[in-house]
């Protein structure tokens, strides 16, 4: 299959009645902390914004990357409890998302979020020479990390997968958390004449009053942010990797990432099936599973 066609396939499964979080539990939980906002220039001088979770010690270091919609602010409160243990981490803000520049839900070019991540690595390892980095990245930002480390031949100490980059063969399309917007279904066959126009958009919930969130998307946002070659990228991948998936995740059927699990199987990776789970409440339980893995080294 071309690759054009993978990202048309995966561009129309996002068009169904799936691609939705239920933001109000975890918007209430994040809605009044206050946080210290930094921002580096990436390479075409626009403004990335990242947080940091500093320990007293750094023995580790973790770049976080948010899944679609979101950004940092809404994973601080619940990763920053590993800088207990010594794991410095930072929350970056892709662009066009949070407190970061860019337009909303686009990218201008389909290298522009590896680019951007490449800069925003070496930043960091830059500030923290000759300690273990890790990269980890919820939903979207799972996809995004491995397609950054696999273009750019990078050597992390590992990655942490949640709630996606996994290559499923099925995906759940029933998923009634929020609706894709019958604009964007309508539309959504001028997306290779205007790669740029916002096509794919959804409604938030009346109490979700923030900003910064994103919920409209073009499709060279979802070229730049996903790996057309997710397959290719787990069979060649020699890094040590962990996932983790709730039971009851919104978008990836328990049997079908367990078929991900025992085919992609090696000796540096290991798998979590996180029972009674789903796509957004993962967050608040990975933490454990994350200071383990790498204490655990």
């Amino acid at each position: 299959m071309r690759i054009k066609e993978i990202f048309l396939l995966f561009f129309l499964l996002l068009l169904s009645n799936l691609f939705s979080y239920d933001f109000q539990s975890l918007y209430k939980q994040v809605k009044s902390i206050s946080d210290e906002v930094f921002y580096i220039h990436s390479f075409d001088g626009t403004k990335l914004a990242y947080r940091i979770a500093e320990p007293k010690e750094t023995k580790y270091v973790l770049i976080f990357i948010h899944g679609i919609s979101l950004y940092g602010r809404y994973y601080y409160p619940f990763l920053k409890e590993l800088s207990d243990y010594g794991i410095k981490v930072y929350f970056l803000d892709l662009r066009g998302h949070g407190n970061s520049e860019g337009r909303r839900g686009d990218s201008p070019e389909e290298k522009t979020f590896v680019k951007d991540l490449l800069l925003f690595y070496n930043f960091v390892k830059e500030e923290n020479k000759d300690i273990p980095v890790y990269l980890a990245g919820h939903s979207m930002g799972a996809g995004l990390i491995l397609k950054l480390v696999y273009h750019e031949n990078l050597k992390p100490q590992g990655l942490i997968l949640i709630s996606g980059g996994l290559p499923v063969e099925k995906i759940h399309q029933n998923n009634d958390l929020l609706r894709i917007k019958p604009i964007s279904k309508l539309f959504s066959f001028i997306a290779y004449i205007f790669p740029h126009f916002r096509i794919i958009g959804w409604d938030l919930p009346e109490e979700i009053d923030d900003s910064l969130i994103v919920n409209n998307y073009s499709y060279m946002f979802f070229r730049s942010a996903f790996p057309s070659n997710i397959k290719e990228i787990w069979e060649k991948l020699d890094l040590p990797i962990l996932s983790i998936v709730g039971n009851k995740d919104e978008f990836y059927p328990s049997e079908e990432v367990l078929k991900v699990y025992e085919v992609y199987k090696r000796t540096k990776r290991k798998f979590i099936l996180l029972k009674d789970s789903n796509h957004i409440d993962v967050i608040i339980k990975s933490p454990l599973y994350i200071k383990e893995w790498i204490l655990g080294g």
